[in-house]
């Protein structure tokens, strides 16, 4: 083993064992991986039970995040125990792909999983905001968003079709248009207290969305919001709702319960859009004082 492999070995086994200050030694790892790198080393994370660095990549405006052992490794695979030598990011691409064929640390999907949560962090750590197409078509399956977020930006998870499970904390106040569309895996989503719109197609093609809870917040539900959410299957609307969309809920056939916390003569004077409800499993709305069939 050369040295600077020992001397990132010691750092991460310090940080797992919680030995030692994790932030100093997680400078520490970032210092030494940066000696033996030719090319820029941004910061060091730990996760779970691994650590991880962040690259930065020449490619794309996104850290390419990598976990800080297989750096390592490829680095004595290629140079054995000369540590005066700089690895490209050329050899190290290809040595990842070669570790990932080996599976010699993880499945490949775990080693993906990895990388995505990793990077995950790094985009939302100390933001209020996550930016548009943030985790555009993603690998992500959970994510579990911080608190401290105050707006998911437009298409931000959009084509996220792994996604199956998704926490938004109530300091969210803001989700924007298409923010999940075709996230086809998401089964179920609590919308924040506080959210007063469903922005346009946010959970449009949800393909498997059997749950959604709508806060007594919101006052509009968007354009083709859940269209084609062919596996919801009840739906309660808040009594401060003045308006539904166009498709809103269009082609969403599983959807056989509607419960409206408001009366009937609430519901009425709701501004609902062409086709809101086309292709449904119901024509009745439940009121909290009796039923009424949707025109």
């Amino acid at each position: 083993m050369n040295e600077k492999t020992s001397e990132a070995i010691g750092a991460i086994r310090r940080i797992y064992h919680r030995n030692n200050e994790i932030d100093s030694e997680l400078e520490k790892l970032k210092d030494i991986t940066q000696e033996i790198a030719d090319f820029k080393v941004l910061r060091a994370s730990y996760a779970g039970s691994h650590c991880f660095i962040d690259i930065e990549d020449p490619k794309s405006d996104t850290p390419k995040v990598v976990p800080c052992i297989c750096i390592f490794n490829i680095y004595e695979e290629l140079y054995g125990n000369d540590s005066s030598r700089k690895m490209s990011l050329e050899d190290l691409e290809k040595g990842l792909h070669i570790m990932i064929n080996r599976k010699s640390a993880m499945s490949k999907e775990e080693f993906e999983q990895r990388l995505e949560e990793s990077r995950a962090k790094s985009i939302m750590e100390g933001k209020t905001e996550i930016q548009e197409f943030a985790f555009e078509s993603s690998k992500l399956k959970k994510i579990v968003i911080p608190n401290g977020i105050t707006k998911i930006g437009r298409s931000a998870f959009m084509t996220c079709t792994s996604l199956e499970c998704i926490d938004i904390p109530n300091s969210v106040k803001e989700i924007g248009r298409c923010a999940f569309v075709y996230c086809i895996s998401l089964n179920e989503v609590v919308i924040p207290d506080g959210v007063t719109k469903i922005e346009q197609g946010t959970f449009a093609d949800c393909d498997n969305l059997r749950m959604v809870v709508i806060p007594d917040s919101v006052t509009m539900i968007g354009k083709a919001s859940f269209l084609k959410c062919w596996s919801l299957k009840s739906l309660i609307l808040p009594p401060d709702l003045t308006e539904i969309g166009a498709r809103a809920f269009k082609d969403c056939s599983s959807l056989t319960d509607i419960y409206y916390m408001g009366s009937k003569e609430q519901w009425a004077a709701i501004r609902k859009g062409e086709a809101w409800c086309e292709n449904i499993g119901t024509r009745l709305v439940e009121c909290c004082d009796g039923e009424v069939e949707i025109q």
